[in-house]
């Protein structure tokens, strides 16, 4: 007969116990049991509350005979909730006018003579990241309209948030006066325009003397989580004619200009090997 040894039921069977799960007799107390219970128990629930909560929708889709709408924003804005709010308010805001804008040419193209076709609308918004530091990050966004003219128009935006206060900032907001920062860059900006404008163009003429209706937006381009570039964007009619298209031009960060900031700014910006 074989031999037998504690993993035997006993004297009179040769077999092996048979292994049971959970290790516990009914009528007694089981602790392991309990504990895994509990667990399970845990995780479904905590399932069954994530799953209650609605994501956001980073991605939105909308067309139809009035509007062609597109809004999207990248993920990282949903890790804070007040930045979440603030752009889904502006997706809001930015369909409610546009298909009513719609609207309103639809009608006035079928009851005011001469009777012309209506062309439907599009509103495409973009955001994306531009960088982020510990304190702040930047959001850019690309907007793209048609309004039954004879052509679209672009324009670009920019958002910065501020973790710590969870406000929305301007660019300028980040300096301690306007004219400071753009003494810094206003020269080479303007030399590099008209190089541009000459290039595109063959015209050597630019106005340079105000910021006024440029977008200006702090890059990280090494993402090391320090803005070491700032891109300087005139949207078509701001530096030239619309077929001239958008001029962006790159500026490093240096001494002077991160002097300019307000100090608890500072230390997200670094400065740029020229």
């Amino acid at each position: 007969p074989p031999r037998r040894g504690p993993f035997m039921k006993g004297a009179g069977d040769s077999q092996p116990a048979v292994w049971r799960w959970p290790p516990c007799e009914i009528g007694y107390s089981c602790p392991m049991l309990r504990f895994f219970s509990i667990a399970a128990l845990a995780l479904i629930l905590g399932a069954s509350a994530a799953a209650s909560e609605p994501s956001p929708k980073y991605t939105s889709l909308k067309n139809d005979e009035l509007l062609d709408f597109r809004y999207s924003f990248p993920t990282l804005v949903g890790s804070y909730p007040e930045l979440l709010s603030r752009i889904e308010a502006d997706r809001s805001v930015s369909y409610t006018e546009a298909v009513d804008g719609a609207r309103r040419d639809a009608e006035s193209r079928a009851e005011e003579p001469p009777v012309t076709s209506f062309h439907p609308h599009d509103f495409w918004r973009d955001w994306t990241v531009a960088g982020q530091t510990d304190r702040l990050i930047a959001l850019r966004s690309h907007t793209e309209r048609f309004t039954g003219g004879a052509h679209g128009n672009r324009n670009s935006g920019l958002m910065v948030w501020d973790k710590e206060r969870k406000a929305a900032l301007t660019f300028d907001a980040l300096f301690i006066d306007r004219a400071g920062y753009w003494s810094v860059i206003k020269d080479d900006y303007c030399k590099d325009l008209i190089a541009e404008r000459v290039r595109r163009t063959f015209d050597a003429i630019a106005d340079c003397s105000s910021p006024k209706d440029l977008v200006l937006v702090p890059v990280d381009t090494d993402s090391n989580w320090a803005f070491d570039t700032i891109h300087v964007i005139a949207d078509p009619y701001v530096a030239g004619a619309y077929v001239e298209g958008t001029y962006e031009i790159a500026f490093p960060v240096d001494a002077a200009f991160i002097s300019h900031l307000k100090p608890e700014y500072r230390s997200s910006f670094e400065i740029q090997p020229q």
